[in-house]
């Protein structure tokens, strides 16, 4: 009778564990798909990297900053290719939320390119 409790509990934790990850990756998504759909365009640098950890399965988290309207962003993002620090890709953030962004490592920038972005003041020129 107790292995067939202590078998009960297992499943059921691992139901919650497993809707709980379900709930988690559809909330990125919901995220990902919002950023495309609505999202505006700006630049990012990247200004950090962290390569694969112990526990990582893969990837690098790359930190990057963006200005909006003259307001300094901080984002990450992980992605397995190598980037080197100081490249400049698009970014693109929701204009109600801007904290909620992620970099489009498809479309680079080049460094001459970049003040293009801001109607005003550039503030990667400081």
């Amino acid at each position: 009778m107790k292995q067939k409790t202590k078998n009960l509990i297992s499943i059921i934790i691992l139901i919650i564990f497993l809707l709980i990850a379900k709930i988690y990756i559809e909330k990125q998504n919901r995220n990902s798909q919002q950023l495309l759909k609505k999202g505006d365009v700006t630049v990012g640098l990247i200004t950090k990297k962290n390569g694969p950890g112990p526990r990582t399965i893969s990837g690098n988290t790359y930190f990057y900053l963006y200005y909006i309207d003259s307001i300094k962003y901080f984002g990450a993002i992980l992605n397995d290719i190598n980037y080197p620090i100081g490249s400049y890709f698009e970014v693109l953030y929701l204009a109600d939320k801007p904290t909620k962004s992620t970099m489009n490592f498809t479309n680079p920038v080049e460094p001459e390119n970049v003040c293009n972005y801001f109607k005003k003041e550039c503030p990667f020129r400081k």
